[in-house]
């Protein structure tokens, strides 16, 4: 057998390894994943931030309404009268 062509790679000798210069299957296959993995962070990007503030925002709510009903229940308690010591 003569010398094999691939193409742009030029002549192989008989049990030589190919020049690879193109990329081979697994580069082509995490390209796409990171282009796709960028891709769906910039779509969702918006939807993430607006529903962590309306989160954080509800939690706040929540917390303030929580520490007005603490206030509300601490004033309606008698207030305790100072322990008087000896004299």
């Amino acid at each position: 057998m003569g010398a094999k062509v691939l193409s742009g790679t030029g002549h192989l000798r008989p049990g030589a390894a190919p020049d690879r210069k193109e990329p081979g299957p697994v580069h082509i296959e995490l390209t796409l994943q990171v282009l796709v993995g960028a891709t769906a962070l910039r779509v969702f990007a918006a939807d993430v931030r607006s529903l962590s503030r309306r989160i954080l925002g509800a939690g706040v709510r929540v917390g303030a309404a929580e520490l007005a009903e603490l206030r509300s229940r601490h004033a309606a308690r008698p207030a305790e009268q100072p322990r008087q010591g000896r004299r």
